[in-house]
């Protein structure tokens, strides 16, 4: 009785540990791709503008609708708005349109608390930080009348000219209806 326990049993035992080392590969952590491995370096440092680097970026950007979101890590109204930007973003990037963020967190402390916080929210659209400058002079590339309102959207057109200016926390929708009619055409 007990060799046939033990013989019925043997195949049993032997799987286990067959299973458990399939489970375990299966729910371990896959590789990145090299792609995404250098997405996320490249996430890890933000590059600091003043006026005339923004003025150069955004003039390299012609031809193309772009949705400049000025925006800190502080402004509760920001945080709160970003899961949309960011889901915007997913949605139109293929369709011509660029999403750039503006921070304007403190320049000391911009590369500390950024990084995490787009890395927390899934953001993959360009992200500059504040150097040491005046903020109005950065934003006054786009609105030479901006008065320190955050977060505020530019939405800008293909030929760089300011279309839509949205003041405070918007959605997705939001977004979506300012850009829509940029895209006919």
């Amino acid at each position: 009785m007990r060799k046939l326990i033990s013989r019925a049993f043997l195949p049993v035992a032997l799987l286990a540990p067959l299973v458990a080392l399939g489970m375990a590969l299966w729910v371990a952590p896959r590789p990145a791709s090299a792609a995404s491995a250098h997405r996320r370096a490249g996430e890890s440092r933000l590059t600091a503008v003043d006026a005339a680097a923004l003025r150069q970026r955004l003039g390299a950007l012609k031809g193309k609708v772009v949705v400049l979101n000025v925006w800190a890590t502080w402004c509760g109204p920001c945080v709160s708005e970003f899961p949309g930007l960011v889901k915007f973003d997913r949605a139109y990037r293929r369709r011509g349109v660029t999403v750039i963020g503006l921070s304007m967190d403190d320049p000391s402390r911009a590369q500390q608390v950024v990084p995490p916080f787009l890395a927390r929210n899934g953001a993959r659209f360009t992200v500059y930080a504040l150097k040491p400058v005046d903020p109005g002079s950065v934003v006054g590339v786009v609105d030479k009348g901006w008065t320190g309102a955050i977060p505020m959207t530019y939405v800008i057109d293909r030929s760089g000219q300011v279309r839509t200016r949205l003041v405070g926390a918007r959605g997705y929708d939001d977004f979506e209806a300012a850009i829509r009619p940029l895209l006919r055409g």
